[in-house]
């Protein structure tokens, strides 16, 4: 837990040391679960780092040693199997893999479907995971190839998501597919429902002020309220 929000205030040299005992620790006491769940966030701290081939290594290696037999594993075995497929996916795709980041999802995809309509959550950790989770990975990695229209598409598709934390991300890129696309109302909605739903969340959120950044530079008219609240909130007016 102390490693996870390390990473999401950015204290990347302490988060290193954080996750890096939790590893220890786990594979000292030859809990495979706890292995799992600290290399998550050790995937997902490389990613933010730009350590692409080592997110990806450190995911897919993993995911092997902790793989479950599909037919009798228990939700959170699902769970952290699938989460770290996805990091390895979202590294691949950053790092200019689609054939690697697509293989990843499709081995995900099989955690996703023996959960059925099920969800696996460990929030100390991984958070959530089920079939959804690879659907809104899907569209990011379009959205790392710089496919907009393509993530929107694949977005449409979607239900709305299960709970208010569960597809925060999810959104962030559905506001970025918008914003690139030149719908900045569109864009400004989605920030101003996550700002409204989650404020300390969205608060650390790069992603968020590039967003916002981005429906500034192609706007067309005056700033509105709900535009300027979000700009003094995020620090970017």
């Amino acid at each position: 837990m102390a490693g996870r929000y390390l990473v999401q205030v950015r204290a990347y040299d302490l988060a290193h040391i954080a996750l890096r005992d939790s590893v220890q620790d786990a594979a000292t006491a030859h809990d495979q679960g706890g292995v799992a769940a600290a290399v998550y966030q050790q995937g997902w701290l490389l990613i933010r780092q730009g350590r692409l081939d080592e997110a990806e290594r450190v995911s897919i290696a993993t995911a092997d040693q902790s793989e479950p037999r599909i037919s009798r594993a228990s939700r959170p075995a699902l769970g952290a199997w699938g989460k770290l497929l996805v990091h390895a996916s979202s590294a691949a795709a950053r790092n200019n893999r689609p054939q690697e980041a697509r293989e990843m999802l499709r081995l995900a995809r099989t955690a996703g479907v023996a959960l059925g309509d099920a969800t696996a959550v460990d929030t100390a950790t991984w958070g959530r995971f089920d079939w959804r989770t690879v659907a809104y990975q899907a569209i990011e990695n379009q959205m790392t190839a710089d496919q907009p229209a393509r993530a929107l598409k694949l977005a449409a598709r979607m239900p709305p998501p299960p709970t208010a934390s569960f597809g925060r991300r999810h959104l962030l890129d559905i506001a970025m597919a918008h914003a690139a696309l030149g719908e900045g109302p569109e864009a400004t909605a989605i920030l101003t429902r996550l700002h409204r739903l989650s404020p300390e969340w969205l608060r650390h959120q790069k992603m968020a002020t590039e967003v916002f950044r981005h429906i500034q530079r192609h706007r067309r008219h005056r700033m509105t309220k709900d535009q300027a609240t979000l700009g003094h909130f995020l620090g970017a007016v």
